[in-house]
């Protein structure tokens, strides 16, 4: 089979840059660490989460804006196609790239499940718990990582809006040595907003990126793949 992959592989990667595939503009982003042949790599992928077609999925050496960019330009076949929307993680991987010609119109969506863990450790932390312990929040203070998370779920663009003014008041009225936690978890929430309801505006944008995501689970199925490659 490796040989067999090896003597298709050119010509295979031509004919794929080359050929559209059925594209609801709409597409899911995501670049995860990889051990390929005991060396570091990315695998930078993209998928129509209305059609479930892939546009591009590629192997690469490094991952970022320039690397993302390569990836998006690829899929998009020379401009054959095009990107309406786009949901992806928290991470600012791409820079700047979505304030350039010719992505500045894409509409961008942040993954719910990716903002709320990130609030969610923020909370813990607040609540004297380390980020990254498993351990569950403590009862008493569930309920203000669900005034977070009203925000996130929140239906409608005006709801969102109040619910983060009720979160500011929140966090102005506790008095706790390790508020600081709780007012970068609001700054972050804040300058997330648009893209956390991006989907709102938008009914073929999902709230989340769980399609792609659903992907890469399979590559956990062989440890080797993500051998000591873990990343800060």
């Amino acid at each position: 089979i490796v040989n067999w992959i090896n003597e298709v592989s050119i010509p295979l990667r031509e004919m794929l840059s080359k050929t559209p595939v059925p594209s609801s503009g709409y597409w899911g982003y995501d670049e995860i660490h990889m051990n390929i042949g005991g060396k570091k790599r990315y695998t930078i992928d993209t998928v129509d989460v209305n059609t479930r077609f892939v546009p591009v999925a590629k192997i690469t050496k490094n991952m970022g804006r320039d690397a993302g960019r390569e990836v998006l330009k690829e899929g998009r076949k020379n401009a054959t196609l095009k990107i309406k929307g786009i949901v992806k993680d928290c991470s600012t991987n791409l820079g700047a790239l979505f304030r350039t010609k010719n992505y500045k119109d894409v509409k961008q969506q942040n993954c719910i499940t990716h903002v709320k863990w990130i609030i969610a450790r923020h909370v813990k932390s607040y609540a004297g718990i380390s980020q990254g312990s498993s351990k569950p929040l403590p009862e008493e203070w569930r309920w203000l990582l669900y005034r977070f998370y009203s925000v996130i779920n929140s239906t409608s663009e005006a709801n969102a809006y109040i619910r983060l003014e009720i979160v500011r008041r929140t966090i102005e009225r506790l008095n706790e040595k390790r508020i600081s936690r709780l007012k970068t978890a609001f700054k972050q929430i804040e300058k997330w907003l648009p893209k956390i309801i991006a989907h709102q505006r938008d009914p073929w944008l999902p709230h989340t990126n769980n399609l792609l995501e659903g992907f890469h689970k399979k590559y956990t199925y062989y440890p080797s793949f993500k051998k000591n490659m873990m990343t800060l």
